[in-house]
């Protein structure tokens, strides 16, 4: 999802800055995740497997340690 952009010498509508201020909220959730998900540290140097499918595999698996973190201890949304 892309914000709307301000016209040249015009304004943003209300229910346009509603909806880019929705946008941003979703991109900084997905920006906490992908910061959570780089913790992992095979995510943080140049991933050189030559077999399919093992970045992938890597990746699903940092993604589970993600989600297994969260369990553990419970998100709190940041207002």
């Amino acid at each position: 999802m892309r914000p709307t952009k301000k016209p040249r010498n015009q304004e943003l509508t209300p229910d346009q800055k509603a909806a880019n201020q929705g946008v941003a909220r979703r991109r900084v959730r997905i920006e906490h995740v992908n910061s959570s998900v780089k913790r992992c540290r095979i995510l943080k140097d140049t991933l050189r497997l030559l077999k399919a499918g093992l970045r992938d595999l890597v990746m699903e698996l940092c993604r589970a340690l993600h989600n297994f973190r969260l369990r553990l201890s419970p998100w709190l949304p940041m207002t």
